[in-house]
């Protein structure tokens, strides 16, 4: 379903954030600070997946509407 070039930057990426944030739990932010942080992060990544899925149901409908029409051209042929 992913590439690894995908997962692999999902990866990094999500290391580098966690660094980010242990740092700042470490410099002695208050914790409601750093969870509102961590909740706008999800906020994001949940519209960046669901712009994602959307991309591939439109593809894949896409295709099955072709493949529906080829084989109405193949039935009439």
């Amino acid at each position: 379903m992913f590439n690894d070039k995908f997962v692999y930057t999902v990866c990094i990426f999500g290391l580098v954030l966690s660094g980010v944030y242990l740092a700042l739990i470490f410099q002695r932010l208050s914790l409601n600070v750093v969870l509102s942080s961590l909740a706008n992060l999800a906020t994001i990544g949940g519209f960046l997946l669901a712009l994602y899925a959307i991309g591939i149901w439109k593809n894949k409908s896409k295709l099955a509407f072709v493949y529906t029409d080829l084989l109405l051209l193949q039935r009439q042929v």
